[in-house]
């Protein structure tokens, strides 16, 4: 072997001994999960956007399109979801405020409000899947990973960058306008 070969050859293997040799140990379930409570803990508010498809099993063209703006803003105080809940969908919006969850069609400027309690308006719907996130109660996505019975496991090769969007305001936010003028000028 010619000494050029030879020097390729061990500069090829340092560096492929190096690169295996200093690679981060993979997180367990358990500390992803501390990691992501602990980002989440460190705000009140998210706002999402969501677009997803949901196949029905009964036609040919029975899938459903649904495109949704979620927003959350803890409040651990609530029993019933964790805090406020504002899902636009089409015309149609769904708004809890820890008290009343009110159903908003805009096509009919109708507003139908319900009791503490009646979470169907919210997640007996298509749409209401778009809320089964951890940010309301993050405490479940660590008790979830530690639970035995069940496996948990982690795709960590891609990070998810924040939205530029700039954190909800309750009190300058659709949530909070919504609280003040709920109900086009009509009585509930």
């Amino acid at each position: 072997m010619n000494p050029y070969m030879r020097t390729i050859t061990s500069v090829l293997t340092i560096c492929l001994f190096l690169l295996f040799a200093c690679s981060e140990e993979p997180k367990t379930p358990v500390v992803l999960a501390d990691e992501i409570v602990s980002a989440y803990q460190q705000h009140t508010s998210l706002s999402y956007d969501i677009a997803y498809r949901q196949k029905y099993f009964s036609g040919i063209d029975d899938t459903v399109k649904i495109s949704a703006k979620i927003d959350l803003v803890r409040e651990e105080s609530d029993s019933v979801f964790g805090g406020h809940v504002w899902i636009s969908a089409d015309t149609i919006e769904r708004y809890y405020d820890t008290e009343y969850t009110y159903y908003i069609l805009h096509n009919k400027q109708s507003v139908t409000r319900y009791p503490k309690g009646e979470e169907f308006v919210i997640t007996g719907n298509t749409v209401g899947e778009a809320i089964r996130i951890y940010f309301l109660n993050p405490d479940r996505l660590v008790t979830g990973v530690e639970d035995t019975a069940s496996h948990s496991s982690w795709i960590t090769s891609r990070a998810i960058k924040p939205s530029p969007r700039p954190p909800l305001n309750c009190a300058q936010s659709s949530v909070g306008k919504a609280r003040r003028q709920i109900a086009y000028n009509k009585p509930l």
